[in-house]
């Protein structure tokens, strides 16, 4: 019968050489599910937070059948078995993008790894990994146990931090060509700081080290984390350039955020005067997931993240019509959000934010939005407000008659 090794301790893991070499997956799909998929309730059982009987992230049944020689890959257990990490499975482009970002769709190794898990109820009950020997087979000399301390272990380091201490060293196309993140530059002479200082955690300056710059980076640069700069005052807001030029429609957006869907209570709280989670005026839920270099948009909170400012959302329409006014249809017109994480009926941290294309948001068009600086929106006209912003095309018919 089956007899699986365990492995307790990021030693272990390394030593097993599971997920490496590049383009192999495994060790990416393993920190995704650590952080992502799992989490300990007070009795230090392993709560699933993803759904691999729906299928999601391309979880799919798996059969532990006898192989050719008698045996099966895994133990006999009263649960249903799992598996995940298959990059063709439906449901797999709910994957981060680090985890397929050398698939090559060839055969070669950029798709053997996979993790196994046997559910009960809401519960893992054990965790695997395993690889692929050919494209029907599985490794049974290198499937492995992970125990639930290996996992809180995983949990609690950085994509970096993890693929360094597991002995992933970036392949040659990591070290060439590198994701861009974004081609909004802050000018040198800008009075706000360039974004990319505000959070960024300096690599030991050694061979070893930069080798292991491994998010998809060039070998010299730095690994970053979610850090969001906040804005203040008006000034801020006018430098960061957010909302502008025109047919940009993120200020108009800000400014009936800040005088019709939040008000402030005796202690300061924001309260909402809309209700993001009843899709109001086209607030959805806002997924913080990481991007394809590794990092997320906005730090991990408690409460619940929802996004507003598609003009193509169902209920969008309910937003003033000069919100609309230069909206084309076109990409250009419809690119500034605002994101809210929600404490029931209070905000609790408010953000404006662009996309950097289509699909994609710019960690450098990304800021915290104060409560001082929504009062001080608050108490201006909106011709006041486009004004001291830089809108320079605020002088529209429309305007006129508000």
């Amino acid at each position: 019968m089956a007899n699986v090794e365990t492995l307790n301790e990021m030693a272990q893991l390394e030593r097993s050489r599971f997920g490496r070499p590049p383009p192999r997956h495994g060790l990416k799909l393993l920190h995704w599910f650590a952080k992502d998929c799992v989490t300990f309730d007070g009795n230090n059982n392993m709560v699933s937070q993803c759904d691999p009987e729906d299928e999601e992230y391309g979880f799919h049944y798996f059969e532990n059948r006898y192989d050719r020689n008698g045996i099966k890959l895994l133990p006999d257990v009263n649960f249903p078995y799992y598996v995940v990490g298959n990059l063709n499975s439906e449901g797999s482009h709910e994957l981060p993008g680090y985890v397929s970002g050398e698939y090559t769709g060839l055969k070669d190794d950029s798709n053997t790894d996979r993790i196994i898990v046997s559910l009960d109820d809401d519960w893992f009950d054990k965790v695997y990994i395993t690889t692929h020997t050919d494209e029907s087979n599985y490794d049974s000399d290198n499937t492995y146990r992970i125990t639930k301390g290996l996992l809180k272990i995983i949990s609690r380091l950085t994509l970096a931090e993890f693929l360094y201490k597991t002995g992933y060293q970036p392949s040659a196309t990591m070290g060439t060509n590198p994701v861009a993140v974004d081609s909004n530059v802050v000018p040198a002479n800008h009075p706000i700081p360039p974004r990319t200082q505000d959070y960024q955690i300096e690599i030991e300056d050694t061979p070893s080290a930069q080798m292991n710059c491994v998010i998809f980076c060039r070998a010299s640069q730095k690994v970053t984390m979610p850090s969001v700069q906040t804005l203040n005052d008006i000034t801020h807001l006018e430098r960061s350039r957010f909302g502008r030029p025109p047919p940009r429609h993120g200020l108009k957006l800000l400014y009936w955020f800040a005088t019709e869907c939040v008000t402030f209570d005796k202690d300061n709280n924001m309260v909402s005067q809309c209700e993001p989670d009843n899709g109001d005026y086209g607030f959805h839920p806002f997924q913080n997931r990481y991007d394809r270099s590794g990092k997320k948009l906005l730090p991990e909170v408690n409460f619940p993240y929802y996004v507003l400012g598609n003009l193509n959302s169902e209920g969008a329409q309910d937003l003033p019509f000069y919100i609309f006014q230069e909206y084309t249809g076109q990409y250009g017109s419809n690119k500034d959000r605002i994101i809210v994480s929600l404490d029931n009926d209070l905000f609790s941290e408010v953000y404006v934010a662009e996309h950097s294309n289509q699909s994609s948001y710019s960690p450098l068009g990304t800021y915290r939005i104060s409560k001082g600086l929504l009062m001080s929106i608050r108490r201006l006209t909106l011709e006041d407000f486009l004004r001291q912003t830089g809108y320079w095309h605020y002088q529209l018919p429309f305007l006129g008659s508000l």
